[in-house]
């Protein structure tokens, strides 16, 4: 089973009146100012005529767009290997981005298939994991990895959970490293035995099966629900947050255990404060806020008329059609809709 975090749909630039895409081109030009007039001539520029500059200790230097890449480019891609420590050297808690998986390409590289078995057999045998400089792509700075070997593991029902070959861990460079002088000064508070025992209670009590399917991504379904809703024009469609706990579950299991809490850690005397969007996380949806209609038939129209039609509902626009004797509203869209009412009033 393999993992990639899913990104957003990409944003698409549309003309408003017709949903047209719109098609964005960066052109660049060079401004000349005539001398004894006001006119400004201007010319475009060819990719070869182009120039990046930079001002150093009084003096500009100028480069071509080639020569920018080159600098960006320190490595071609590829793996570099530097050497190899034990496996008990790699720490979980140096840990920077998600792991990749590393496989060979026959197509690209003749024989990677046998160095890589041979590596990897070698490895597993001794116990050792590859530390090497790797550059995923052309402008792309190189990155310190670790190839961590792993073997095949299958689940009760033979499914492959765990593949065979090397785990790709990003190692840290030095000036990554932090230190928290925080956690230098602070010492721990005791925690006796009973105690421990009862958050091991705690623990055992509120186990579950998980399993990553089970849990939606919220800002992506939030997306996508919004998209939905404005394209079938429904209103107020509920979001599910399937990573939000079950509280109802939680206080039936763990109320026989409250009573022995409060009496080893006391009742919690201050009031949790209220969490505000600033609080929490920034890819929690937002909620939705209630939308301010027309009051009467006059409000309507002037808000048609000034295109302010996002807190109109379809509903309200179909009711003043046919109070109006309008008929056939049912399959028509809000856009129809609010031409049909601007027709009604230039005919009135």
């Amino acid at each position: 089973m393999h993992f990639r975090k899913t990104r957003f749909p990409r944003k698409v630039k549309v003309l408003r009146s017709t949903n047209e895409i719109v098609v964005t081109k960066r052109v660049y030009v060079s401004s000349t100012f005539q001398e004894g007039s006001e006119e400004v001539e201007t010319k475009p520029l060819l990719p070869g005529e182009q120039r990046r500059s930079i001002t150093i200790g009084g003096e500009t230097i100028s480069f071509k767009p080639e020569e920018m890449g080159l600098m960006k480019q320190i490595l071609p891609p590829g793996i570099r290997l530097l050497g190899f420590k034990p496996a008990s050297k790699i720490l979980v808690t140096n840990h920077l981005r998600g792991s990749l998986f590393l496989y060979p390409n026959e197509d690209q590289i003749n024989g990677s298939t046998t160095l890589f078995r041979a590596l990897h057999e070698k490895c597993l045998e001794k116990e050792q994991i590859a530390y090497c400089i790797m550059t995923l792509r052309r402008k792309c700075a190189p990155k310190l990895v670790a190839l961590v070997p792993q073997e095949l593991a299958r689940d009760a029902d033979g499914e492959t959970f765990r593949p065979c070959g090397f785990r790709v861990e990003f190692i840290p460079y030095a000036a990554d490293i932090r230190n928290l002088h925080i956690l230098e000064e602070s010492t721990p508070p005791e925690v006796t035995e009973e105690q421990a025992n009862v958050f091991k209670s705690v623990v055992k009590k509120l186990k579950f099966k998980f399993s990553p399917s089970g849990f939606e991504n919220p800002s992506l379904m939030n997306v996508f629900i919004n998209v939905e809703s404005l394209l079938f024009e429904e209103e107020d469609v509920e979001l599910t947050d399937s990573t939000r706990p079950d509280c109802e579950r939680i206080d039936r299991k763990l109320e026989p255990l409250l009573a022995e809490m409060q009496n080893m850690f006391g009742e919690d005397t201050t009031e949790a404060p209220k969490r505000t969007r600033g609080d929490g996380n920034e890819n929690e949806p937002r909620a939705k806020s209630a939308r301010t209609g027309p009051v009467n038939d006059e409000e309507l129209v002037a808000m048609v008329k000034r295109g302010q039609t996002a807190s109109i509902t379809v509903a309200v626009l179909k009711e003043y059609l046919q109070r109006h004797g309008a008929i056939g509203l049912s399959s028509k869209t809000k856009a129809k809709l609010i031409e049909q009412v601007l027709e009604l009033q230039k005919n009135t």
